[in-house]
């Protein structure tokens, strides 16, 4: 998966003001239902070279990620064309960034899932314990250590 800057932040530096314009972008994304054609909806950015499209970019998926924008999870897939211009086909490389995040999603879901039954069998085990020695240890107080 392609990684983008995580330092850059707009904690760390927002001369621009852009924290706004990406809070406004969050929501048209959450809210697309309002601003689609056909289930549609395409963002672009587009603005002269080194005006800052990058940078405004990898603040808004730090924002998203860091949970300052909104509620709710987004999953984020970051393809940059630039890294990626090696390729005969982009069409090719833009689908393989796309496998290779839902393969990650997939993954963590998965481990997420073992790790509830994980969970779940450790709490009734220790459950099933804890309970056994506090009736133990009630029994011992009351009758003594022989009982």
């Amino acid at each position: 998966m392609n990684e983008f800057n995580k330092d850059c932040t707009f904690d760390h530096d927002d001369v621009l003001n852009r924290r706004n314009f990406a809070n406004n972008l969050t929501q048209i994304i959450k809210e697309g239902n309002k601003y689609t054609f056909n289930n549609s909806l395409v963002i672009a950015l587009d603005s002269p070279w080194c005006t800052g499209k990058t940078t405004f970019i990898n603040k808004w998926i730090s924002a998203i990620r860091e949970d300052k924008i909104g509620n709710e999870k987004m999953e984020i897939i970051h393809y940059n064309a630039w890294d990626n211009d090696d390729w005969n086909e982009p069409l090719v490389s833009l689908l393989n960034e796309l496998e290779t995040h839902l393969k990650y999603i997939a993954k963590k879901e998965e481990i997420i899932s073992d790790l509830k039954k994980t969970s779940i069998r450790l709490l009734k085990y220790m459950g099933k314990n804890v309970t056994q020695n506090l009736i133990k240890k009630k029994i011992r107080n009351r009758y003594g250590r022989h009982y």
